[in-house]
């Protein structure tokens, strides 16, 4: 079969099985039962809500709920729509080629190389840009917001950015001919990156500030009053004085590979290497600050320290355990996380455990990722879970009730993303569980056999054979009893307050 006749049959039947999923929509009720699972299944109204439909398998899918459409050829494709967000996705054999919709901007790649994104400014027109990789800006336009100036780049031509690769500002002529770096107040310039450049404060109200390298012989950097930079044949010597105006200064050398010390108002850390082997050192540190001493010999084979916020004991691989005492910032909330890590016989059993104020997360693995187990605690919430095992199945309950189990799982348990489960996971899901709130849903076979259940109605089908189905009887409604009087003080057990509140 010709490569023109094979794309002509697969757009027809992409048609047809579109126009035979939203027909329950147009037609009379009797389409909303066509069950011919796995070849042809279409539903006006599932037990999830919406309007389903599914061809040769998993390969043709359509869900039409009311907020929200999605469909797709697996694995060639797949649409997502949700009209009450303004979200939309778009996905060519994934990851190859995706696009992303928002109510601020697009963004999409092609080949995890080449990305582009549009932003949207109050009161300003929409950017664009194009990129090459994640970290090198080929061609980039972006017009900022008002009273900020934009952003272009034309890889290695010309280039002005912002606030990347952690800097301020980036300009670049004839790339490495000419490169100019803001960060920090300090304006650093280039000729023939990396070799030769020199420093300066990078504007008048910017602490003094000089410097200059020629690059790997010898490089100093001076910012008055906070900083003091030197290398001499990078990087085998280097000397720095971080911070001297706050009192988190830091004096730190590094004699590359024999020695590296650092130290800070608070710590003193000493580390020796061995030259043959320099990745394992032995050291020593120290925190008065803290009461934490510590010992490496050699790290990270051995270690040992203890301490207010800290508390480690390793002897790798075959047992490892530690404790922290760490303040985090999430959702612009400053929270005392505490967290542990226990390893035995490494990588045969690893758990770690993270505890906040009103949250906890613990997880088992066995070897690696062979076998995961995660549980999540959080306050006014259900208990969450994830078991993953490798390659046999994959469970995940939700804290708000939904539940989803799928057999087999051969990509899972590394990638537990949406457009994986949208575009893989049906393909080699021989057996399906769902569960929300309101509805059950069983499936075996791309729906060969099905199962469904809501609070009053129960379907089974089998084959082709249809379906059996029966409905739950309403429990009996107890008659009204006689209230409480309104004289007598709600108590522990009283009608009045059934959780037992005390005045």
């Amino acid at each position: 079969m010709g490569f023109g006749r094979l794309s002509r049959r697969l757009i027809g039947g992409t048609v047809l099985f579109v126009t035979l999923a939203v027909m329950p929509g147009w037609c009379t009720p009797a389409w909303a039962g066509v069950e011919f699972a796995p070849v042809l299944r279409v539903a006006s109204s599932s037990p999830f809500g919406g309007t389903v439909g599914q061809l040769a398998g998993p390969i043709f899918f359509y869900d039409r709920r009311p907020s929200r459409l999605e469909w797709g050829v697996r694995p060639l494709f797949s649409s997502l729509r949700n009209d009450e967000t303004g979200y939309g996705e778009f996905d060519l054999l994934y990851p190859l080629v995706t696009y992303h919709r928002r109510p601020v901007g697009t963004d999409g790649q092609v080949l995890q190389l080449f990305s582009w994104s549009t932003a949207t400014h109050a009161g300003n027109p929409s950017g664009f840009g194009l990129k090459i990789s994640p970290l090198l800006p080929l061609f980039f336009y972006e017009s900022g917001p008002p009273g900020e100036p934009s952003e272009v780049s034309v890889f290695p031509l010309y280039g002005s950015l912002h606030h990347v690769l952690w800097n301020d500002r980036i300009d670049y002529l004839l790339f490495p001919l000419w490169l100019s770096l803001e960060r920090d107040q300090i304006a650093r310039r280039f000729v023939l990156w990396p070799f030769f450049g020199w420093a300066t404060a990078a504007s008048e109200s910017a602490p003094p500030a000089h410097g200059w390298r020629f690059w790997p012989l010898y490089g100093e950097l001076i910012q008055e009053g906070i900083k003091e930079e030197r290398f001499v044949l990078w990087p085998f010597f280097i000397q720095q004085r971080l911070h001297l105006n706050t009192d988190e200064h830091v004096e730190r050398i590094i004699i590359f590979p024999f020695y590296n010390s650092s130290q800070t108002a608070d710590e003193t850390s000493s580390w020796w290497s061995w030259p043959a082997f320099w990745p394992i050192s032995f050291g020593h540190v120290v925190n008065t600050k803290t009461h934490y001493e510590e010992w490496a010999l050699p790290w990270p084979l051995i270690q040992f320290g203890s301490g207010d916020e800290k508390r480690i004991r390793r002897v790798f691989p075959f047992y490892s355990e530690e404790f922290r005492t760490r303040t985090v910032d999430l959702l612009g909330k400053t929270q005392s996380v505490k967290t542990s890590s226990r390893i035995i016989l490494w990588p045969l059993y690893h758990s770690t455990s993270e505890i906040g104020p009103d949250w906890r997360r613990d997880r088992d693995r066995l070897l690696l990722l062979l076998y995961s187990d995660v549980r999540t605690q959080q306050a006014n919430k259900s208990d969450g879970r994830r078991i993953d095992l490798w390659p046999l199945f994959t469970y995940n309950k939700t804290p708000d009730g939904i539940v989803r189990f799928q057999t087999l799982a051969p990509i899972e348990p590394f990638l537990n993303t949406e457009p994986i489960t949208r575009n893989y996971s049906p393909l080699w899901s021989l057996a399906t569980y769902n569960r929300n709130p309101d509805a059950a849903e069983f499936s075996l076979l791309w729906g060969l056999f099905r199962w469904t259940a809501t609070e009053r109605e129960q379907r089974l089908r089998f084959f082709f054979l249809p379906s059996i189905h029966w409905t739950r009887s309403e429990p009996p409604q107890p008659d009204a009893a006689p209230g409480p009087s309104t004289d007598a003080p709600a108590g522990r057990g009283d009608p009045a307050d059934p959780i037992g509140r005390t005045p």
